[in-house]
């Protein structure tokens, strides 16, 4: 696997659907549910406050591989801290979370505006070659 750093913004990016961390989903939103319930509510509150207040750390760079198909890059590492920074730009998206979470994320993402383009590196995956 060969790698380039570029900066891509959040909504080029989608959240992989076959995470090992949670079961594997149908579509994105599907993928950010099992993701929250994975890890829980608060857990994902907690990353989503932390980014606003402090921003992503320089070691903290998304691993991402482009798929023509869908014509998107899809997350190989960053899959928690992608989907807060989505739920921070459009919590109304998230419409599986009970209204106490939901009030607590609009509290949160009060008064942000975010333009979010993060550096990314993006993996080339050699295609397997047949003999």
């Amino acid at each position: 696997m060969a790698g380039e750093i570029r900066r891509i913004s959040i909504n080029e990016i989608i959240n992989y659907y076959e995470n090992p961390r949670h079961a594997i989903a149908m579509n994105e939103k599907d993928t950010l549910k099992k993701l929250f319930e994975a890890v829980s509510n608060q857990y994902m509150l907690n990353l989503a406050e932390d980014i606003k207040n402090f921003g992503l750390l320089g070691n903290q760079q998304l691993v991402v591989v482009y798929k023509d198909e869908i014509k998107k890059y899809v997350v190989y590492e960053g899959n928690r801290r992608v989907a807060a920074i989505k739920l921070l730009m459009n919590p109304s998206y998230f419409d599986f979370l009970d209204k106490a979470t939901h009030d607590k994320v609009e509290k949160i993402s009060k008064g942000i505006v975010i333009r979010f383009k993060r550096f990314c590196v993006i993996l080339q995956m050699k295609k397997k070659h047949s003999l």
